[in-house]
């Protein structure tokens, strides 16, 4: 290995070393991102999408209920035929 690359090596690998200390020196105190939450319209409309998407849900596994129920009934009906059908062969 040659020394350029050795230093290329080096520098490359203290990178990181060098932004985990900045990072750790940062107080987490005074970072906005910590301020006392406020009640933002964000925040309503979030909950209000998830109660939505909730209530979508539970509409489709009902649908999706009712369904299973009529293609039993279906099901029920085909072979009651089928069997009267055979049955006068």
């Amino acid at each position: 290995m040659s020394l350029s690359s050795i230093r290329h090596h080096s520098s490359r690998l203290s990178r990181p070393c060098v932004q985990k200390q900045f990072s750790t020196h940062v107080n987490p105190v005074f970072r906005p991102d910590n301020a006392v939450p406020t009640t933002d319209a964000k925040g309503f409309q979030k909950r209000e999408r998830s109660e939505e998407g909730r209530y979508a849900r539970e509409k489709e596994v009902a649908e999706i209920k009712e369904l299973r129920d009529e293609l039993a009934r279906q099901k029920a009906k085909i072979e009651k035929l089928e069997n009267s059908v055979n049955s006068k062969k």
